[in-house]
C-alpha cells in the first residue's frame, strides 16, 4: 500500500471516531471500547460497559490519535476485535506507541487485540453497530444545551495527533508576545528528543521519536538559495506556512513548519527554483510551533510594472523576471497544439 492510500485509509478510520468519542465523552460511566473490523462479527457477546462498534475497514487502521483521543475521551480500555483481513500476528505500531505513550502516566486506558472470536453463544450477543451510525447519547438529546458541548476536533490527522499529546501531558510551549515568533530552545546536534514533562503531576517523560514510530509527521524543513523575496511561494502556500516580512529592512522569508504538509505547491511555483527540501520535519518541531528563517534579501527595489519588490539587479530595466519575461513574449510561451505549419 503507498504511502498516500495509508494516509487516506488512517484517515478514514479516525474519522469514523467522532461519534464513539461524543458517546464516550457523554456516556454516565465509563465505558470500554471494543472496535470491531468491518468484515468481522455481526454480533458480540460483551460486557454491559462496554461500547461494541464496527470500524468502516480493518480496526488496525486506527492511527496513533484515535487511540489518543479515545484515552483522552474517558474509555477504559481499547481493544481491537481482529476479523478475518487481520492477517498480521503481532500488535498494529500505533496501538504500541499509544500504550508507551501513556505508560506511567495519569491516564489510565489499556489496549490490547483480541483474535476473531468463535461463534458461540451469540444468542446472548449484543449486535455491533457501526461507528459512523451510532445514535445520539441520551444525555445528549435531554441535558441542557451548553452541558453537551463537546470540544472542537481537528480535521487534520496531524493536528489531531497534536490535541491529544496536548491534552495528555506535553506541556504547550511558552506563548510568545504578539508580533514576535516563539522562541526555539537549543538543540543539540544529532538529539532527537521529542518532549520532556517536569511539571507536576505528570509521571512521565517523552524522550525519543521512537514512540512516534507510527505516525511520521507529514511535513518537510526548507531550505532557499537565490531568493529573490518576489513572494510567489507565499501566496502559493494553501496552507499558510511561508511569510514574507519586509518592515522598512530586509525582506525576510520564513517557515512555520508546523503548517506545512509538503505539498510541494512552494516549489513548484517559484520562479527562480530557489526552494529545495532540507529534511524532516520533526513532532518535535510541530510541538513548538517552529519557525525559521529561509532567507534574507536585502537591497530591494519595486518593479516599474507590477510593483511587486525585486532585489536591485535581478530584474531588467527596472521589471521583475515575470514582467521582463512577459514583455519579451506578449503571446506567451508556447505555440498551440496543430496551429504551426510544417
Amino acid at each position: 500500500m503507498s504511502t498516500t492510500s495509508a494516509s487516506g485509509v488512517a484517515t478514514a478510520a479516525s474519522d469514523a471516531l467522532a461519534s464513539v468519542l461524543r458517546t464516550v465523552r457523554l456516556a454516565p460511566d465509563p465505558l470500554a471500547v471494543w472496535l470491531v473490523c468491518a468484515d468481522g462479527v455481526d454480533r458480540l457477546r460483551a460486557p454491559r460497559d462496554t461500547l461494541a462498534v464496527r470500524m468502516p475497514g480493518c480496526a488496525r487502521d486506527l492511527p496513533l490519535s484515535g487511540y489518543l483521543e479515545l484515552a483522552v475521551a474517558g474509555a477504559t480500555a481499547v481493544r481491537l476485535v481482529a476479523g478475518p483481513c487481520c492477517r498480521a500476528p503481532d500488535e498494529p505500531a500505533a496501538l504500541v506507541d499509544a500504550r508507551a505513550l501513556l505508560a506511567g502516566g495519569e491516564v489510565p486506558t489499556t489496549f490490547t487485540v483480541e483474535p476473531p472470536p468463535r461463534p458461540r453463544g451469540l444468542r446472548r450477543a449484543g449486535p455491533v453497530i457501526a461507528a459512523t451510525a451510532l445514535p445520539m447519547p441520551r444525555r445528549a438529546v435531554l441535558a441542557p444545551w451548553l452541558l453537551t458541548q463537546l470540544p472542537p476536533r481537528a480535521r487534520a490527522e496531524r493536528d489531531r495527533l497534536l490535541d491529544a499529546l496536548m491534552a495528555i501531558g506535553v506541556p504547550e510551549p511558552s506563548a510568545a508576545p504578539p508580533g514576535e515568533r516563539p522562541p526555539a530552545p537549543p538543540r543539540e546536534a544529532g538529539s532527537d528528543e521529542v518532549a520532556h514533562d517536569d511539571g507536576p503531576g505528570r509521571g512521565f517523560a517523552i524522550a525519543g521519536e521512537e514512540h512516534f514510530a507510527s505516525a511520521p509527521p507529514p511535513g518537510v524543513r526548507l531550505a532557499a538559495t537565490g531568493c529573490t523575496a518576489c513572494g510567489v511561494c507565499v501566496r502559493g502556500c494553501p496552507v499558510g506556512a511561508l511569510a514574507l516580512d519586509d518592515e522598512g529592512g530586509p525582506r525576510v522569508l520564513t517557515q512555520d513548519v508546523s503548517r506545512c504538509t509538503d505539498c510541494g505547491e512552494c516549489l513548484r511555483l517559484c520562479p527562480e527554483g530557489a526552494l529545495d527540501r532540507a529534511g524532516p520535519v520533526t513532532w518535535r518541531d510541530l510541538r513548538e510551533r517552529r519557525v525559521v528563517t529561509l532567507a534574507t534579501v536585502t537591497g530591494v527595489v519595486t518593479c516599474r510594472r507590477c510593483r511587486q519588490p525585486i532585489p536591485d539587479g535581478v530584474g531588467e530595466e527596472g521589471l521583475c523576471p515575470v514582467c521582463a519575461y512577459r514583455r519579451a513574449h506578449p503571446f506567451g510561451s508556447a505555440v498551440p497544439p496543430g496551429s504551426a505549419r510544417r
